[in-house]
């Protein structure tokens, strides 16, 4: 587990290419604005979860560039927070992770 200023995570990602696990609508636009704007704060919704319940992955630009992940279901953050560097591959590899988490998490309820 490594820390970068107060935010944990389990490991950094990189521009490394990525192959998508997942299944999950991912708007361009969104990546590109997380991209960058700092402080752009993006809500990418699994597949099948209900949009209305508050469940989400958040993608946002932090003040140094990097940008964090993070997955919430029913408005509570699940797991830890995974720091991507800023570009499109990293932040897609972190958004498929945190989709992962998702369906494993849904698997325990």
């Amino acid at each position: 587990m490594k820390h970068i200023g107060k935010v944990i995570m389990d490991e950094l990602l990189t521009d490394d290419v990525h192959e998508i696990k997942s299944k999950i609508r991912i708007d361009e636009q969104k990546i590109m604005n997380v991209l960058s704007v700092p402080g752009y704060y993006a809500k990418f919704i699994p597949d099948t979860a209900d949009s209305e319940a508050d469940t989400a992955i958040i993608a946002v630009q932090m003040p140094n560039g990097i940008v964090s992940v993070s997955l919430e279901i029913t408005g509570t953050e699940v797991g830890e927070k995974i720091i991507a560097e800023n570009s499109k591959n990293a932040i897609l590899a972190a958004i498929d992770k945190k989709n992962i988490e998702y369906w494993q998490e849904m698997k325990k309820r």
